[in-house]
């Protein structure tokens, strides 16, 4: 249960000028475990800050957030169907908790709040009000200590518990883990799905993650203070893209990244030079002599007959790759096709022995596949036995 107080705190700050400040007070209704928070306003990253602070505090995650019906977080307060915004829906999301309004004029819903925030006002900011403070971070500090005093003291009722022992011996157990990726103040956040060309999209713009996410559910941060939207995985807490928040239009913003791409789909986006490089060190001089051959100047398809190279060489030994490149280089006119042609006649790793087992292998000949005249006899013999069967059933 959440609330603010009705009550202000005031600080002096370093320039001083006196600023008064808003307390946050969140409770656990079961212990009565408390915490409190201060905030410059009311508005609604004020009450994110807060209540991600209070998590932070216990350790976990409730299941439930009540609240009252602050237009900060509540559109619409109703009695059965209360809206809330869209920045509370991505928090509650991200934690994976359930926000519940109460009803409207009727403080009884959240009365273990209600009664915090009354503590609060009658014991903990009192003992802070002879102390000069000087920033917000000095305040939350004291009240954090003051708040753990106080939830170190005996209930009235029973001398030999208190709320910290209640929750840690009887609640604590019942929080559910923080997300990986924890609110960050003065961002939004929202969880989409990677789409197709490995792309995150809000509000028509495109932010790009790395290869290999499409379909799963991430976690983007939109920070317009530094001007980054951050992505990351929700599972492990990755972060899989970044990239500067750009105003413009949508068709201006740039795609997946060569550097986002696996080992193994990056000569796809290499140039004719790191193609050749990549030719050599792989499978040798001779095939990178064809490959400068194919990758002449004029050829506008040079990137995609280097990609076919390397992976028609992938499927010969090396000496028969090395005979291929040979027979090639000695035609007149070296082309990709040229290479195809000649790389036919050469049998390929698989066709010559095909693995079985980690410890058997067959070595399968041409005379034992089954070829036209095998299906020309079967369908023979399948007539032939259909028109006896016919002729048996007319003497019938």
């Amino acid at each position: 249960m959440i609330d603010y107080c009705g009550d202000k705190f005031e600080i002096c700050e370093g320039n001083g000028q006196k600023t008064k400040l808003d307390i946050f007070v969140a409770v656990l209704p079961y212990s009565h475990y408390m915490f409190a928070y201060a905030t410059y306003r009311q508005t609604r990253s004020d009450w994110l800050e807060a209540i991600a602070a209070w998590f932070s505090f216990i350790d976990g995650v409730t299941k439930e957030l009540w609240l009252d019906n602050s237009t900060s977080l509540v559109l619409e307060a109703d009695n059965y169907n209360p809206k809330i915004c869209s920045e509370f829906k991505n928090f509650c999301e991200q934690y994976s908790i359930v926000a519940y309004p109460t009803r409207p004029g009727k403080p009884k819903d959240k009365g273990s709040c209600e009664r915090a925030v009354g503590l609060v006002q009658k014991h903990i900011l009192p003992s802070l009000s002879s102390l000069r403070i000087t920033s917000r971070q000095q305040a939350n500090n004291l009240l954090l200590e003051k708040i753990k005093e106080f939830n170190l003291r005996p209930y009235s009722e029973r001398p030999n518990l208190n709320r910290t022992v209640r929750f840690e011996t009887e609640e604590e157990h019942l929080l559910r883990a923080l997300p990986l990726v924890e609110y960050h103040p003065n961002c939004i956040t929202f969880i989409r799905k990677v789409q197709k060309g490995n792309l995150v999209r809000y509000q028509n713009k495109r932010y790009p993650v790395q290869y290999g996410y499409v379909g799963r559910k991430v976690q983007v941060f939109l920070d317009y203070k530094q001007n980054l939207a951050s992505v990351y995985v929700m599972e492990t807490g990755e972060c899989i893209g970044k990239k500067i928040i750009d105003n413009s239009s949508p068709s201006q913003t740039s795609p997946t990244t060569p550097e986002d791409l696996p080992e193994a789909l990056k000569r796809y986006a290499e140039s004719k030079e790191e193609l050749l490089a990549r030719i050599e060190k792989r499978f040798g001089p001779e095939l990178r002599q064809v490959g400068e051959y194919v990758a002449k100047l004029n050829n506008s398809f040079a990137k995609r007959h280097l990609n076919g190279l390397i992976v028609l060489a992938s499927k010969f030994e090396p000496e028969t790759l090395k005979q291929i490149c040979l027979q090639v280089l000695k035609i007149h006119v070296v082309t990709f096709q040229r290479f195809k042609e000649i790389s036919d006649g050469f049998e390929t790793v698989v066709a010559k022995k095909k693995k079985i087992g980690p410890a058997t292998s067959l070595s399968i000949q041409p005379s034992e596949l089954r070829g036209e005249k095998y299906y020309q006899e079967l369908i023979k013999n399948k007539r032939k036995q259909t028109k006896k069967e016919k002729e048996n059933s007319d003497e019938n």
